[in-house]
């Protein structure tokens, strides 16, 4: 796996990042893995449905998600926030005490990724998808330590942490 980092004021990583992002606009999402042992992460799939070596055993998951890794991933470890129509629908703390998925968080399946923004200051991430959707995520990453969100497309991994920093890693699979 080739891993580097890239420093977060440059114009090329500003192509670059947008480079790989653009990658999720118009296609569809299929699927939201949320919930029960999840915290508040989220894993979004995106694209298209590529056939899994093996099938996943998880009793959580449905068909699709068991047999099916997505062509594309945001995988959400920042604070959140989905709104429809202007208005907000959930955010990161609407999961039910049983640790549940906020049901409209659902909504983003069958939806089209028409838009992606982001900002150069921490690299927080706007994306507009059909239906009248918008899901933004806010790197709070630097006050945590942690990743804020990744974005898995064919052959990249790119992850927004600490500070705004890029990493951009190899993707071997789907």
């Amino acid at each position: 796996m080739t891993k580097h980092s890239l420093p977060v004021k440059s114009p090329t990583d500003e192509s670059t990042f947008r480079r790989h992002i653009d990658r999720l606009v118009g296609k569809p999402c299929w699927s939201v893995v949320a919930g029960a042992s999840t915290g508040s992460t989220v894993a979004i799939d995106i694209g298209d449905r590529v056939p899994r070596d093996a099938p996943l055993t998880n009793a959580h998951l449905s068909e699709d998600q068991k047999r099916y890794e997505a062509e594309c991933i945001v995988f959400v470890e920042c604070a959140w926030r989905l709104d429809r129509d202007g208005l907000i629908a959930c955010g990161w703390q609407d999961f039910a005490e049983s640790g549940d998925m906020p049901p409209r968080l659902r909504d983003l399946i069958g939806q089209e990724v028409e838009t992606v923004e982001a900002n150069r200051s921490g690299w927080d991430l706007i994306l507009k998808l059909s239906g009248g959707l918008t899901l933004r995520l806010f790197n709070d990453a630097g006050v945590r330590g942690d990743d804020a969100y990744s974005v898995f497309v064919p052959g990249s991994i790119v992850t927004v942490s600490r500070n705004g920093r890029l990493t951009i890693e190899s993707r071997t699979s789907a």
